[in-house]
């Protein structure tokens, strides 16, 4: 009787074989820094709209904006100014030459532009801060049947960590020609809004496109982040409301209640150099050591 001398290999995968595949499925996933964010999305309104709600904001001492960093087609070096005014309640920008255009003139028919900016902010332990408006301004000339297209997002970063807020929020608007002039479009975000983390450091991201498209005559279009007139004050403005807080946030020290006295030292009974325990009545006085006396 013949004996089979090989075995056959089995076609399930080996202990390794799954091991390694779980490997590479947990490197797949995304890391907190990477979760998918939760973007608030709505449309600009035009026109000015009614003024910012945050006549509730606290003035803190010690904050400080600094530089910010931008980049992009539509913002390249030394083409932004960023000022935080003196009640801290209004973050302006300023574009020097964040313009898009569209139609023959230009050769194009679809023109686009866009601007990354990141500012930074330095935060004192007990406060944030969080944006209730959006003001945005600029001149655009859009024919019949050619429209202009603006988009902002923004969002948060922790300065020492580098994580990023989970929520962002989305501004967007399709203006149809004609029109012809400066415009202002804007949204209020108060009851919708994110705050930094308490007491933190952080980065306010700000990231926004231009979209300028012709007609089918080619007739030109163009939208600009700024004014033609040299003499108007076209600016972004991101309106702030400041608050207190208790956490102050990983990192930093807690916040301490100064109404709360200090507790008084517990001294231990019967140390050497303390008070003793009082004597109940009828007992004779103790003395401080525990052997016998003669």
């Amino acid at each position: 009787m013949k004996t089979k001398s090989k075995n056959k290999k089995s076609n399930r995968p080996g202990c390794w074989t799954l091991a390694v595949l779980a490997l590479i499925g947990l490197s797949l996933l995304p890391s907190s820094n990477q979760a998918q964010a939760q973007t608030d999305v709505d449309d600009f309104v035009h026109g000015q709209g009614a003024p910012a709600d945050n006549g509730d904001s606290v003035f803190v001492p010690g904050v400080k904006m600094g530089r910010p960093s931008h980049g992009g087609s539509g913002c390249t070096s030394g083409t932004v100014a960023a000022v935080l005014s003196p009640d801290q309640k209004t973050l302006s920008m300023l574009f020097d030459n964040y313009i898009v255009e569209a139609g023959d003139s230009f050769g194009n028919r679809r023109g686009l532009k866009s601007c990354q900016i990141s500012v930074p902010f330095k935060v004192p332990s007990g406060y944030q801060v969080s944006v209730v408006k959006l003001d945005y301004r600029g001149f655009h000339s859009i024919p019949v049947n050619g429209f202009a297209h603006y988009d902002a997002t923004y969002y948060m970063s922790d300065a020492q960590t580098g994580q990023i807020s989970r929520r962002r929020i989305r501004r967007k608007l399709n203006v149809r020609g004609p029109e012809d002039g400066d415009f202002v479009i804007n949204s209020q975000v108060r009851g919708r809004q994110m705050w930094s983390n308490c007491g933190r450091d952080f980065n306010l991201h700000i990231n926004t496109n231009i979209t300028a498209m012709s007609n089918n005559s080619g007739d030109d279009t163009m939208a600009i982040l700024d004014s033609i007139d040299a003499r108007a004050e076209q600016t972004v403005d991101y309106h702030l409301v400041w608050k207190p807080c208790r956490d102050s946030g990983p990192g930093r020290p807690p916040v301490v209640n100064p109404g709360r006295p200090p507790r008084p030292p517990v001294i231990n009974p019967g140390r050497p150099g303390g008070p003793g325990r009082p004597n109940p009545p009828g007992r004779p006085p103790r003395f401080g050591g525990r052997g016998r006396h003669g």
